[in-house]
């Protein structure tokens, strides 16, 4: 046996490949003393629980459990601060995974007759916690096993996003390979669906900061054990395209718990000014020409720019798409019921509310003054018929008097930069673009029915009428 010599450098451990690597999970659970009084009580329940999780999650994860202080609903809420310590524990820092882990936290206590179970997840890899699931039991010695089966159920699978070809993704899952087919239900399945997040690292790979990717799903398609097929579902063209140096980006399971959502629309950058009343339609897809989408449901925000969207587990992705009068202000992807509530920001309308309604009243005045001047028109040209030139210079005097094309022109210009200079402060280039078509369209119609062409011609007529006559 060769010993090794005191100056050459410790081996190091490579880490292992991704879809090998398993989970480390930390599970900090407090026990309340009506279900167990006095510590050894506690430490038994705490060792029924190390095994018997243990048990279920090998070899997918390795599993710790840890006795905590009384963790309260609002401890549960703030299992954030509570995940960011809970891996610095007395281990050796080269036993630890190179792998961010994942957090527990769980609360035994008496609810009535019944024993109560209330678990939630936090993932280092997006730092992020998922919602509180509850589970209840009457019989305390299955409480061991209802935690393992809420875990199964809470448990949010991670994959490694390594290719993007259009409108697919590949996602290598962590700990892929360690999954038992049929066995359990922490690995993914078809028609499953994710969330994308962007972790931006620094040149020594730590995570500066984590981005998750708005309006954004990638729904499940194949599954080869370890790798996974996806298609990105997003309310923009290509949000996950592009390369990017130093940054991951990787994606976790969601799925709705929540029979209902309360999605409440409100103007970028006005958020003291929710959009009561507008109009919100919730569809199971897109509509096409050949497809207009008939089983679509519409509904009105309230006075608190609310609307409640119904969860649906068999088919929980709907579009939402948000109306101001016809203009569509957004179309999303979402899944009613991942999150009680979310708010969803729509470009602001008011501008363009007010050029329509300055439009509005400037073409009203466009069609009295079309009137006007057709009648005058017809009496002009009776006169060169009849031949009187005085009742010609009267119809035309009065027509002279009327608001002419350079006058509309001038006023279409003030509306068309009054909306663009308080669209550039806001950055909002794609209504810059509509108030323009919009100012383009009754451009349009003010030259066609103010053309001068007509006018010139009949004085014209009229000043060779008086050429013959003298």
């Amino acid at each position: 046996m060769t010993s090794r010599n005191s100056d050459e450098p410790p081996e190091t451990t490579r880490p292992l490949p991704y879809d090998l690597a398993p989970y480390r999970i930390v599970v900090i659970a407090s026990i309340d003393e009506s279900i167990a009084v006095g510590s050894d009580s506690r430490q038994q329940v705490v060792n029924d629980l190390q095994r018997v999780l243990s048990g279920r999650l090998r070899p997918l994860a390795s599993v710790e459990v840890r006795h905590s202080i009384p963790l309260t609903d609002v401890g549960l809420d703030g299992l954030e601060q509570i995940a960011a310590t809970a891996f610095e524990s007395n281990n050796e820092p080269e036993d630890r995974s190179h792998l961010p882990g994942k957090v527990i936290g769980l609360r035994l206590a008496h609810a009535g007759p019944r024993f109560a179970v209330k678990l939630r997840e936090w993932d280092g890899t997006v730092q992020a916690a998922g919602p509180v699931w509850e589970r209840s039991t009457l019989d305390r010695r299955l409480l061991p096993h209802v935690v393992a089966t809420l875990l199964e159920e809470v448990f949010r699978p991670v994959g490694l996003v390594t290719q993007v070809e259009g409108s697919e993704v590949e996602l290598l899952m962590r700990g892929g390979e360690l999954h038992q087919p049929g066995e359990r239900e922490f690995s993914l399945h078809e028609g499953d669906y994710l969330v994308p997040f962007l972790r931006y690292l620094d040149r020594d790979r730590n995570v500066r900061r984590i981005q998750p990717i708005p309006w954004t799903l990638l729904r499940t398609t194949s599954i080869d054990r370890g790798y996974v097929t996806c298609e990105v579902v997003s309310a923009f063209g290509s949000p996950l395209a592009g390369s990017r140096r130093r940054v991951e980006l990787v994606a976790v399971r969601v799925q709705p718990m929540h029979a209902e959502m309360r999605l409440t629309i409100i103007p970028r950058g006005r958020p003291d000014s929710p959009l009561a009343g507008t109009r919100v339609d919730v569809l199971p897809r897109l509509p096409t020409d050949e497809d207009p989408v008939d089983e679509k449901e519409t509904l009105l925000t309230d006075r608190s720019g609310t609307v409640v969207l119904s969860g649906d587990s068999l088919q929980p992705l709907r579009y939402i798409r948000v109306f101001s009068g016809k203009h569509l202000l957004a179309q999303v992807p979402m899944l009613p019921g991942v999150d009680p509530e979310m708010v969803l920001e729509v470009p602001d309308d008011s501008v363009r509310l007010r050029v329509e309604g300055e439009l509005s009243q400037l073409e009203g005045d466009l069609i009295d003054v079309v009137a006007r001047r057709a009648v005058l028109l017809a009496s002009m040209r009776a006169a060169i018929k009849q031949n009187k030139p005085d009742q010609f210079e009267s119809f035309d005097e009065r027509l002279n008097a009327l608001p002419d094309l350079d006058r509309f022109e001038r006023r279409l210009r003030t509306i068309r930069l009054a909306a663009l200079g308080a669209l550039q402060e806001k950055g909002d280039r794609a209504a810059q673009r509509n108030i323009g078509r919009l100012c383009d369209r009754v451009l349009e119609l003010v030259r066609h029915h103010l053309d001068s062409d007509p006018v010139r011609a009949l004085r014209e007529e009229m000043a060779e009428l008086r050429k013959a006559t003298q």
